[in-house]
């Protein structure tokens, strides 16, 4: 599970650490994306045999690549721990043991379900993006409801 430490008793000054783990909600979408979109391609009587091929291809390879992604066997890719200090900084650390400054970027998206944060590293660092999934399977809800009042608050004052 996700662990939040509390430095003090607000949530608004508390430093906040998430430790997510792969969630088997979003490897069951990952797999009925990726089923429904090979049965369409069944299903699509007109299209030339090696169009077929590649298309099958293309939708196992991705299936197979989203997989090892969310469930921690890409080891670069996978984010072990975010971190959102007292400061307002954003850092994390890869399973690699690599611990990273990041930009926390404002396409990311919170909701009560669900939380999609993403970052970005600087120029210097290699540009590298990282994207961290928050559902109610791997993550605890206390700090998913801490989260989305920080997130709102920032876009209030934003």
């Amino acid at each position: 599970m996700s662990v939040i430490t509390e430095n003090s008793l607000n949530s608004f000054t508390a430093e906040l650490v998430v430790k997510p783990v792969p969630s088997r909600l979003l490897l069951a979408f990952v797999v009925l994306v990726h089923l429904s979109a090979l049965v369409v391609l069944f299903s699509l009587p007109e299209l030339a045999f090696w169009v077929t091929g590649i298309l099958i291809a293309a939708v196992s390879g991705s299936l197979i690549y989203n997989l090892l992604l969310h469930s921690a066997r890409l080891p670069g890719r996978w984010v072990e721990t975010v971190y959102w200090r007292e400061t307002g900084g954003w850092e994390l650390t890869t399973v690699t043991g690599e611990h990273l400054p990041v930009i926390f970027c404002g396409s990311s998206f919170s909701s009560v379900f669900m939380d999609v944060l993403n970052f970005k590293t600087r120029k210097a660092l290699g540009s590298r993006r990282f994207t961290v999934i928050l559902l109610p399977d791997n993550s605890d809800k206390s700090q998913r409801r801490c989260l989305r009042m920080r997130l709102s608050l920032i876009r209030v004052l934003a």
